[in-house]
């Protein structure tokens, strides 16, 4: 145990970069073959050892091992990886991932030992950098679209190496915008539309791109005006009237309507008031569906109407 522990020691210590010749950057695309290029020069004795290691955190040590003539694979890579000479004995000992995927990327150590030669044992590091073309980015909108607001829209690739850039367009045929209320980051994909009008509607185009590749979102941005908006509010107050007055006369029933048509007012102001009533009444009924709580109501109103009409007109 003492000797192995020195000449252990020993190999570390006369290892020389010219018996080992490693390409030290090698980048490749996902999905495609790759080979990690390792070679020395050093003849083959008893004990030649050739490793393959992943230095990434949570990973086995060892990856490929020869040892005096004989191949061990760890099981997750021995359908995914072969020796480009096998076996390793003349100097080569580069290895092929046969499909590589982005999970594969980060530093490799070919590590070649001879017991019998130490100035020709060594270590070699690959960096493998993998690119991934953009994902499908995800359009999405933040802030509301009232006239006068402002909004953000965003866009982002889960996947993408080089990280991919992203830029920002409207459909063919929209009007420019005022570049003052336009910011836009094409590195975070971010684009911020400030005092929103009429003008900014429309389809907005998301395209996120890298060397290998581009994919791209869309959303639609509808701006709401201030007109729509009073329209809109008025048509709350008028569901919010018709639905009182249908409760109120609803939960009153025939009570209400003989105190909606009768009164001391003049015959003139019952005739409206009664037929308003009426209205209102029928409308809520048909909205809710109460068939059977608009004829006598209705019909006893409109009796008054026409006795007060007769009275106006002297018959």
């Amino acid at each position: 145990l003492g000797r192995k522990q020195t000449n252990m020691a020993h190999c570390y210590r006369a290892w020389s970069w010219e018996a080992l010749v490693v390409k030290s950057l090698v980048f490749a695309r996902a999905g495609s073959p790759v080979e990690l290029p390792c070679s020395y020069s050093t003849y083959i004795s008893h004990g030649f050892t050739l490793e393959w290691r992943y230095a990434a955190p949570g990973t086995p040590a060892i990856q490929v091992l020869y040892y005096n003539g004989k191949l061990y694979w760890v099981h997750s890579w021995e359908s995914r990886m072969v020796l480009v000479q096998n076996p390793p004995v003349s100097g080569l000992a580069s290895v092929k991932i046969l499909s590589v995927q982005p999970s594969d990327g980060g530093l490799y150590i070919c590590d070649v030992t001879n017991p019998n030669d130490w100035t020709g044992s060594g270590q070699g590091l690959i960096n493998l950098t993998v690119l991934v073309a953009p994902s499908v980015p995800v359009c999405q909108l933040t802030g509301s679209t009232y006239t006068g607001d402002d909004v953000t829209l965003t866009c982002h690739s889960s996947e993408g190496f080089p990280t991919p850039v992203y830029s920002w367009s409207r459909e063919t045929g929209s009007a420019p915008l005022p570049p003052s209320s336009v910011v836009e980051d094409r590195h975070t994909g971010s684009l911020i539309l400030t005092n929103l009008s009429a003008t900014f509607a429309g389809t907005y185009i998301c395209k996120a791109s890298n060397d290998l590749g581009v994919a791209a979102c869309s959303i639609a941005v509808k701006v709401v005006g201030g007109v729509l908006m009073g329209v809109f509010l008025l048509v709350l107050v008028v569901c919010f009237l018709v639905l009182s007055v249908t409760i109120t006369l609803s939960t009153s029933e025939f009570h209400t309507s003989a105190l909606l048509c009768e009164g001391t007012e003049s015959p003139r102001g019952l005739i409206n008031r009664c037929s308003t009533s009426c209205l209102l009444f029928l409308t809520g009924c048909v909205l809710f569906k109460k068939n059977k709580c608009s004829v006598l109501f209705c019909a006893k109103c409109m009796n008054h109407n026409t006795q007060l009409r007769l009275m106006i007109n002297g018959k």
